[in-house]
């Protein structure tokens, strides 16, 4: 019974890897060392959580003048997300884009998203792995997951370095993935309901990758 859960889960593991949520990485810091843009960012980031889209969208787009990578990040999710712009998945990956040149690492991520969905890029692994990696390097969580779900099947040693990496950091999305594929043993701290939060909130429900964590 339990080999075939674990199957069953493995399956719905790799529908999830294969399709990634955006990050919703608002909580990343980006301090710019001048108080009016982090004050001006601190009010862009409440207009968003309040549904108030024109007002965030207004801040955003002036901070981005100023080179606000983490703004920048922000107006690319609000073009993926449909929050006070239409959907264009081109102008999402554009934004992204000019923030993981800055180095900003949630966007580097998303922009690794684009490439490896081939949703508002080319479709291009290549292009992927160099920014997921760009992420994963600087110890984020999700890139480090997202890249063992990529070498899954492809190179065994590459898998377990970035899944166990992203796990030691609390990466749900990396425990449940390991622990699908036979090596529970390696995360004994991964509860069931950790498993049906990752599965429903973020499989299903297209929440934040690390909504578990």
């Amino acid at each position: 019974m339990v080999a075939t859960i674990k199957s069953i889960f493995a399956v719905l593991m790799v529908l999830v890897f294969t399709g990634v949520p955006l990050t919703d990485a608002r909580a990343a810091e980006w301090p710019t060392g001048d108080p009016q843009q982090d004050a001006a960012m601190a009010a862009g980031e409440a207009a968003y959580e309040a549904g108030d889209y024109v007002r965030a969208k207004a801040i955003f787009l002036s901070l981005s003048e100023k080179g606000h990578a983490k703004a920048e990040n922000m107006i690319g999710l609000m073009y993926s997300k449909v929050k006070g712009f239409e959907k264009d998945r081109v102008q999402a990956c554009d934004w992204y884009e000019r923030a993981a040149e800055r180095g900003y690492v949630s966007a580097q991520l998303n922009l690794s998203i684009c490439y490896f969905q081939g949703s508002g890029r080319p479709q291009n692994n290549k292009f992927a792995l160099k920014w997921s990696l760009k992420a994963a390097e600087q110890d984020n969580k999700n890139a480090q997951a997202s890249l063992a779900a990529y070498f899954l099947h492809r190179d065994r040693k590459k898998y377990l370095y970035w899944a166990q990496k992203a796990a030691a950091n609390g990466s749900v999305k990396a425990k449940a993935l390991m622990w699908a594929n036979g090596e529970g043993i390696l995360v004994p701290d991964l509860t069931a309901i950790d498993l049906v939060c990752f599965v429903v909130m973020v499989g299903w429900l297209d929440k934040p990758d690390d909504y578990c964590d």
